[in-house]
């Protein structure tokens, strides 16, 4: 999180067809992990605690954290479209503006117009309030 002069590790593991973990390590605020194990959702962080996640932000991570989301983008979008052009730092992106079959939120991409790779990705996650709620069970896999 350059802006904001936060610095960690994140460490990505994925496992096919369905489980994926993500664990960032930040120091001063410590561990954030958030994965999906088959139909699971699920997250433990020192901020919000350890919940299972469901709606909009179930189905939200699920696409996201999917193994060979890039490869199989028509079985999870409904309309994928390119709306301009945009530089992001120094970097020169083709904008593209994405809807998931699931969601009515809209995702926007930003892709290197030179090497095609992502630069950028911006996303609404509709998370429910949950000021009433206790915690979860963990989730993960082995």
């Amino acid at each position: 999180m350059k802006e904001a002069g936060i610095k960690g590790k994140l460490t990505t593991t994925q496992q096919s067809p369905n489980k994926s973990v993500v664990k960032m390590e930040i120091p001063a605020i410590g561990e954030i992990a958030q994965g999906i194990d088959c139909e699971i959702a699920w997250e433990a962080s020192v901020i919000s605690g350890t919940r299972t996640l469901a709606g909009e932000e179930k189905n939200e991570m699920m696409r996201r954290f999917k193994f060979a989301a890039d490869a199989d983008w028509k079985e999870i979008y409904k309309s994928v479209k390119t709306v301009g052009a945009e530089k992001v730092g120094e970097t020169d992106t083709w904008v593209v503006e994405i809807k998931a079959k699931d969601s009515a939120n809209t995702q926007t991409k930003y892709f290197d117009k030179k090497s095609n790779l992502l630069v950028q990705s911006k996303m609404q996650i509709d998370e429910p309030d949950r000021s009433h709620c206790g915690r979860n069970d963990f989730r993960g896999f082995s």
